[in-house]
């Protein structure tokens, strides 16, 4: 194992002419500002966030098609955003998908460019997509996940939606090339949730890719509201659709081989996780389907099993089957487990189940306090961090209707903050901040060190408005620690490695998992954060592998980047 010290930062020509681009200037530290009035007795948040303005940000507003008086349930799915370094200069950079159009009368649907936002430092971004030969307007962009898949040292970027894939290869000179039409990921169909995954530990990344429903132009359905006004239908007016499995073939291409990882029933899916969900078992995938049953995979021999019912995440603890969005990976209480938090619909518990091991799960949702009538929301991007900086990972998620028209109350609504309590209970709080404040119709969510001042920070999109960048008002007093691991026995990006950090009297762990939230990709990098007076003696890290090794123990300084490469 190799260690480096603070990322070292490799500089492109391009930084010369970030002034010619759409952009946002440099921004000095903002005030903190005071948390919103609550009402008596309501709970305060420990974090504070500051919404920055950038107009480059606010222009790439998702297109979804609702002009075309379709009212079809294509245009509410939504758009999300990816956080990225795709130049490799240490700045967190923005990809933000573009959604598309409708057109009743030829019965077509077109895309809407994505746009790529390079992060400049000092929350400036410049908008560089024509420059990185960013084109996905084949299809209609929903979102986006990022790795390293063909093992070149720069992240490459797969965008998916209505019509399949685009694949970008990082051509690692500030630019992308599309091979999505020669590698065989041509014939995806309607893709809404993606995750690379070493599936037969070849360290080649494989991708799995889930699907929503059996819908195009034939099969649009015209639904009514209760005042008779058309309005989207729900996703019961339509079938279910099949994930796929596309294997890397180790040389760029990929061939559909769906019967490796395949549930005996259709899918409906818009969310997916892959990670070790227990050590030693190897990484599998948790797929989170819109009022149905969620699925389970763990690796078997040459195939996956699904055992979402018999491992307990399936449905809820009333049986039912929920309509499941977004999904986060954490150790909720603090035992060195990884355990699950679903996002769910406003007649339903957002779900969090509890990591027993041996293959099984609680579901804690009662217990955690997410029965209370204040969190009855259509949830959708989910992201789990520690933003508090008190060493355990608190929970927040983007909310908005998919009516245009809801029976019962706004599309918009306001995004919600739980606040993790020492892994015992989450208390929704309201942060300072408009974020929190001000009602959206959310879709994705993500986080990423935008500032590198040591804090997670938040990038949320909107079905209508512009997406909203949420810095996190980092506190001086907390030590943290960034982490981002390298590959070389295991895929250069090494989804499934989990680190733990011992400081103090407690481990924290975190992993590197692929997927997550909702049509949203969060940096790579691994964070911690821990009180300073918590902190006695070194500070020690290690990393466990997604093939099975070891690294040795590290002593480490908190308050830096660091890269940990894996050992031949």
């Amino acid at each position: 194992m190799v260690i480096l010290g603070r990322c070292s930062v490799l500089f492109t020509l391009m930084s010369l002419f970030s002034s010619l681009f759409l952009g946002c200037g440099v921004a000095s530290k903002p005030i903190p500002q005071q948390p919103v009035s609550q009402t008596k007795n309501a709970p305060v948040s420990h974090a504070q966030f500051f919404q920055r303005e950038c107009e480059a940000v606010e222009a790439c507003r998702f297109t979804n098609g609702r002009d075309a008086g379709l009212n079809s349930i294509l245009e509410i799915v939504g758009g999300g955003v990816g956080c990225i370094d795709y130049d490799h200069d240490g700045h967190v950079d923005l990809l933000f998908a573009g959604g598309g159009t409708l057109d009743a009368s030829t019965k077509s649907v077109g895309g809407v460019n994505c746009q790529l936002l390079r992060g400049g430092g000092d929350w400036g971004f410049y908008n560089v997509s024509s420059d990185a030969n960013v084109d996905t307007t084949r299809i209609y962009s929903h979102g986006s996940t990022a790795a390293d898949y063909d093992q070149d040292g720069f992240e490459d970027v797969l965008v998916y939606g209505y019509g399949g894939v685009v694949l970008m290869r990082n051509q690692g000179d500030g630019s992308f090339h599309e091979f999505s039409m020669f590698d065989g990921l041509a014939n995806a169909g309607w893709v809404t949730a993606a995750s690379w995954i070493d599936l037969n530990g070849d360290r080649d990344l494989d991708l799995y890719l889930g699907s929503y429903l059996d819908w195009d132009f034939d099969k649009n359905q015209v639904c009514r509201d209760r005042n008779g006004e058309p309005d989207v239908c729900s996703p019961n007016a339509f079938g279910g659709s099949q994930n796929k499995v596309f294997m890397s073939n180790g040389d760029g291409a990929f061939q559909l081989r769906t019967e490796m990882v395949q549930a005996d029933q259709p899918s409906k899916t818009l969310g997916v996780v892959a990670a070790e969900f227990h050590r030693g078992d190897g990484v599998g995938l948790y797929v989170a389907n819109d009022l149905l049953a969620n699925f389970l995979f763990t690796r078997r021999g040459e195939r996956y099993v699904e055992h979402a019912f018999a491992s307990g995440v399936a449905v809820d603890d009333e049986g039912a089957a929920n309509a499941s969005m977004g999904l986060a990976l954490l150790d909720f209480n603090l035992d060195r487990q990884f355990d699950l938090f679903v996002t769910n619909f406003e007649s339903e518990k957002m779900g969090l189940y509890l990591n027993a091991g041996e293959d099984l799960f609680h579901y804690a949702s009662r217990k955690a306090g997410l029965n209370r009538a204040d969190l009855k929301r259509v949830g959708f991007g989910v992201v789990a961090a520690d933003f508090d900086s008190d060493g355990d990972e608190d929970i927040v998620f983007s909310c908005g209707h998919v009516q245009y028209r809801p029976d019962i109350g706004e599309m918009q609504s306001l995004p919600v903050y739980l606040q993790n309590e020492a892994g015992q209970s989450l208390t929704k709080c309201i942060p300072s901040g408009s974020y929190f404040t001000d009602s959206t119709v959310g879709r994705g969510l993500a986080t990423a060190d935008l500032d590198n001042d040591g804090d997670l920070d938040m990038v949320g999109t909107s079905l209508f408005g512009p997406p909203s960048l949420i810095e996190n008002l980092h506190v001086a007093d907390k030590h943290w620690l960034s982490v981002q691991l390298i590959g070389t026995i295991a895929s250069r990006t090494p989804i499934g490695a989990t680190v733990e950090l011992r400081a103090g009297s407690r481990t924290r762990i975190r992993q590197l998992y692929g997927g997550g939230s909702y049509l949203s990709h969060s940096q790579s990098r691994l964070h911690f954060a821990w009180p300073a007076e918590s902190t006695s003696g070194d500070v020690v890290l290690d990393v466990h592998w997604p093939d099975g090794s070891t690294s040795d123990s590290l002593s480490v300084t908190p308050g830096q980047n660091i890269v940990v490469i894996q050992r031949r």
